[in-house]
């Protein structure tokens, strides 16, 4: 299934997509002088502000799990969030449509998107060297760990690729992207129709070096198309990437309404990152982890002190308690993150496999952690029939199904203190079960001009499950109703020539064929786009 690749825009009078994760407090810090025994820089995703949650949450659990086995002081790191000075980190979306546009056309690489990815690969290089000439002499050699949040997995993906020198990327300990704009992934890609043919990475074989959990097999493309290559092939294992199902950025989904992945990565994607960073860390400093329980505070109804009010006449709360109030919530948030945090996890490359019968599948869980102890034995049951087929200490395995049919794997996992975590895994062998066909397109469309809007009409032989993708000069809008047969478009770009694609979609995300109308000189836009593409794609 090769997905539509294009990127986040207005949605027609049916909805809205915001993309702004929430935001949250600052917590960036300053750098001085001072050499630490590592720097943590992490950059943040459009439209958020310093210290929302995907880059507070790395930061808390990075210092928990740092200064509790590492042994390392609070002075022996320094966090570094790249400010709006050094990287705008501009929005994109509904609200900033130019933006977005821009982004699209150009693949990331010019107008307002990406002038704020170049300013901020320009301040993460400064700084970097920076330090570099300033702790190059210290009793610590510089170690960085670097972390991108959407267009800030972009900013440190491309700047690790196309900015740093050698000199910078030996002292990198560890890069961690979620979410990546501009992912690649070679064994997400090939020729087919829904799932009736496989990706290599459908039946878990040939996965690059820096694919963590990217779960949805045919992810291939990023939503602002592939930085080839994606990573300087000799640096390749000092990377992770993170690619949550239904997350349209880095393109596991095809409709562009779906998002809710990409607003999901502190829940598993974060903790295994900064796990990743503290081994590797660990290892560079010659530090043997020593694994430990993560301390926190009580659970509720000890966080927050009840507050007796005599009557509301005469008796307020104060600002003093106001304020303990916010500092006792803020300190459930942060246990409740750490706690979370601790508990082993079951983390797969992908999550559905696809296979023909008699290829062997092969299960990849070696990102699975288990954060404050470590993992010590994986049971397999292939067909989860209540047996477990295999028990063993590797996290890897390969198991042949010879017949056709559709099938429940179950992984169970233990570790050192004796907790256990299951998890299931569907796998279709010689089958698509579940998976729809291609929706019939539409048929014709015309487009009638309406003052300064454009009605759009077409017939249909049936109506596709998911509704109706439309897209104004191949940027994508929205996604009408199945039954819908008409639309009224307006706030178009102002150009005499216009292309309007209506695209059927199912409930399962794939897509059937395009059919396009045109207002103006139909060969004058084809000769524009081509160009812009030649540009976008060099």
């Amino acid at each position: 299934m090769k997905r539509f690749v294009g990127f986040f825009s207005a949605i027609l009078a049916v909805g809205s997509l915001a993309l702004n994760a929430p935001d949250s407090p600052a917590h960036a810090s300053r750098t001085s002088d001072h050499c630490g025994k590592v720097d943590v820089v992490f950059a943040r995703g459009s439209g958020q502000e310093l210290g929302a949650r995907e880059s507070s949450a790395f930061k808390t659990l990075f210092l928990q799990r740092a200064q509790q086995e590492l042994k390392l002081s609070s002075d022996d790191i320094i966090f570094h969030e790249l400010d709006k000075s050094e990287y705008p980190a501009v929005a994109v979306g509904a609200s900033a449509l130019k933006n977005t546009l821009g982004a699209w056309v150009s693949a990331g690489k010019s107008g307002n998107y990406g002038a704020s990815v170049d300013r901020g690969i320009d301040s993460l290089n400064t700084y970097l060297e920076k330090r570099l000439s300033q702790c190059r002499n210290s009793a610590t050699k510089p170690n960085f760990i670097l972390a991108g949040y959407s267009q800030g997995a972009q900013l440190v993906g491309q700047a690790f690729t196309e900015k740093f020198s050698d000199d910078v990327r030996r002292h990198v300990v560890f890069n961690a992207l979620f979410g990546d704009p501009k992912l690649y992934l070679p064994e997400g890609e090939g020729f087919f129709i829904g799932k009736t043919s496989w990706a290599p990475a459908c039946s878990g074989k040939e996965l690059s070096v820096y694919r963590r959990s990217v779960p949805d097999c045919n992810t291939d493309t990023g939503s602002l198309g592939a930085r080839k290559p994606y990573l300087p092939p000799s640096w390749e294992k000092t990377t992770g990437l993170w690619c949550n199902d239904r997350d349209y950025v880095c393109g596991s989904a095809v409709g562009l309404w779906e998002t809710d992945g990409h607003m999901t990565y502190g829940e598993t994607a974060v903790p295994a990152a900064v796990n990743e960073s503290v081994t590797r860390l660990g290892e560079k400093l010659g530090n043997t982890r020593a694994p430990s329980a993560l301390t926190s505070s009580p659970k509720s109804g000890a966080y927050i002190r009840p507050v007796a009010f005599e009557s509301r006449a005469t008796r307020t709360i104060s600002s003093d308690d106001i304020d303990d109030l916010v500092k006792r919530a803020q300190k459930a948030q942060q246990d409740a993150l750490l706690e979370r945090a601790s508990q082993p996890m079951i983390v797969l490359s992908i999550s559905e496999y696809f296979v023909p019968v008699g290829e062997p599948v092969r299960f990849d869980a070696s990102a699975s952690i288990s954060p404050d102890s470590h993992l010590v034995e994986w049971a397999w049951d292939f067909d989860a029939d209540g047996t477990w087929d295999l028990t063993t200490d590797k996290n890897i395995v390969e198991h042949v199904y010879e017949t056709v049919g559709d099938y429940t794997a179950k992984i169970k996992v233990t570790d050192a203190r004796r907790r256990v975590v299951e998890r299931e895994v569907q796998v279709h062998v010689g089958t698509i079960t579940g998976t729809e066909g291609a929706p019939r397109p539409a048929t014709h469309v015309t487009l009638t001009k309406k003052g300064d809007a454009v009605q759009v009409q077409w017939e249909a032989s049936e109506s596709p499950t998911g509704g109706w993708i439309v897209a104004v000069n191949g940027v994508a809008l929205g996604k009408t109703l199945p039954d819908a047969r008409n639309i009224m478009i307006s706030d178009l770009p102002h150009t005499s020539e216009l292309e309007v694609g209506i695209q059927p979609v199912t409930n399962e995300s794939i897509t059937g064929t395009t059919q396009v109308a045109y207002l103006g000189d139909k060969t004058a836009y084809l000769q524009e786009k081509g160009a812009l593409l030649a540009n976008r794609n060099p």
